[in-house]
């Protein structure tokens, strides 16, 4: 190797350890130490391989792991994260050099004239012939551009954060469609809580129809009692065909979750039990951590900060080397002997001296695409703490709620007895019977609503903390050249 060789491969292994600084993060949010309503859920020990265990129903754990294995937004998610680290992997392979071989064949044809002396009489003074120039060369090629500046370093490292967000998004996808089966799940189990009320209801007053019927037949009573009674029976039946209707349709939307066809697809009747766990919310600090659309926007401002080192890069000169070898000849069978050898190496630098202001308004607009993603991550921090806060909220007034509806079905009874009693001891009309009743019912099925509310509370709790509160589901990194997705809500990744 000569001097000006070792010089020169000196001068690119001492360049190609250059780094640009990253840009400044714009001024962060304040992170506040506790949440507001933090003393209402308990601390819960309890650990569990997936979320929805803690309800400790067998039903939903099933419907859970069907949604899982057969969504077919959760397959499209899966495809998105393997083409995002195909992508990353091909623009890794601008850091190797490119080698190629042309293998070819050239066959020259031409017609040759040239002069004759005229020895013999009458002969032609030109002769004409055809020149046959073969030539067959195989050659190999290696291209290659010098990442003096870290541009295609910088430029893997992005698109590797890009599929680190996409992958976010899958766990967000997951976390989506598990809570929203919880909650379409418990709002069905509250129809059928309300379906057995009103059919009790319905039970009741045909009974008191046909007690009132006879009555009347009697002449104990006038027909105004007899039709307000079947007023009430009717608008109950009414009521349970809505519930039921109601039912069908959160039925369907459960089958489209777990990628079932909803004709096929039926779910057994199931009131509401009594068992309700409590999620500790944690703090404030550990839901950045866990939430997974937090991790996505946090991916993505890494992506756009180190394209802004990329379109950094592009003020910088450029050097590309080319060495090529092979052989070439006239002759297929004696092509590869060391007469028909040949090789070649060059090397050039390239630099932009005016082209418009392009590079540098590129750069500008990296610049704001960062600041950009640097907004939407902050932004995304104070929804997260906003979903936390509100489901707190939700389940503390949930909680309140259900007590003073409580005493109201208590009240409502005690009122529709006595109403009852008085009614058969003729001291008040049916009236205020048909009142207490109506009371009575209402207060039973809003009980029956708020209790579905307490569940629907607690999973909209666990998706604002991010689908766990044991640090189990989440890997702080993934091997990057692993395309395979399995189950992100396992434990193991």
């Amino acid at each position: 190797m000569s001097i000006k060789h070792f010089v020169f491969l000196s001068l690119l292994l001492i360049t190609s350890g250059c780094k640009f600084s990253e840009p400044d993060l714009p001024p962060q949010i304040d992170m506040p130490c506790e949440w507001k309503n933090n003393s209402i859920q308990e601390e819960h020990s309890e650990t569990v391989q997936y979320w929805w265990e803690i309800f400790h129903d067998d039903q939903l754990n099933q419907l859970e792991q069907i949604a899982i294995e057969r969504n077919q937004v959760i397959f499209g998610a899966v495809s998105r994260v393997k083409e995002a680290r195909y992508m990353a992997m091909a623009t890794r392979a601008d850091l190797f050099p490119l080698i190629t071989t042309d293998p070819n064949y050239m066959e020259t044809r031409q017609l040759v004239r040239f002069s004759v002396p005229p020895v013999i009489p009458n002969s032609p003074k030109f002769v004409v012939y055809r020149n046959v120039i073969k030539q067959y060369t195989f050659p190999i090629t290696l291209n290659y551009e010098a990442d003096l500046w870290g541009r295609f370093k910088y430029g893997y490292e992005a698109a590797s954060l890009e599929a680190d967000a996409v992958e976010a998004a899958l766990y967000g996808s997951l976390l989506s469609l598990t809570t929203e089966l919880a909650e379409d799940y418990y709002q069905l189990r509250s129809y059928d809580t309300q379906i057995d009320i009103l059919k009790s209801t319905i039970k009741t007053r045909k009974e008191a129809v046909d007690i009132l019927s006879q009555r009347y037949d009697a002449g104990l009573i006038n027909y105004l009692d007899v039709t307000q009674a079947k007023v009430e029976l009717r608008n109950a039946e009414v009521e349970l065909i809505n519930v039921e209707r109601n039912r069908a349709l959160v039925e369907n939307a459960i089958a489209l979750l777990i990628g079932d066809s909803a004709s096929d697809f039926t779910l057994s009747h199931n009131p509401l039990g009594t068992y309700l766990p409590r999620i500790p919310a944690g703090i404030p600090s550990e839901v950045l951590e866990r939430r997974p659309d937090i991790r996505q926007a946090r991916k993505l401002l890494e992506s756009q900060m180190k394209e802004v080192l990329v379109a950094k890069t592009a003020f910088l000169p450029s050097i590309h080397l080319t060495g090529a070898f092979g052989y070439s000849g006239p002759f297929l069978k004696k092509l590869i002997s060391p007469h028909a050898h040949y090789e070649m190496v060059a090397a050039f630098i390239s630099q932009i001296i005016f082209d418009g202001g392009r590079i540098a308004s590129n750069y500008r607009a990296s610049l704001a695409r960062f600041e950009e993603a640097a907004s939407s991550y902050f932004q995304q921090v104070l929804v997260a703490f906003q979903d936390v806060e509100n489901a707190l909220s939700n389940i503390e007034y949930f909680d309140k709620e259900l007590e003073a509806l409580t005493l109201l079905v208590e009240a409502s009874q005690e009122s529709y007895d006595i109403s009852t009693q008085r009614y058969q001891s003729g001291l008040t009309d049916f009236l205020d019977v048909v009142n207490a009743e109506r009371s009575l019912l209402n207060s039973r099925r809003t009980k029956a609503q708020i209790q579905a509310n307490q569940y629907i509370g607690q999973v909209e709790l666990i998706r604002a903390i991010g689908g766990t509160w044991n640090n189990i589901g989440q890997c702080d990194s993934c091997d990057e050249d692993e395309i395979i997705v399995d189950n992100p809500l396992d434990s193991d990744c």
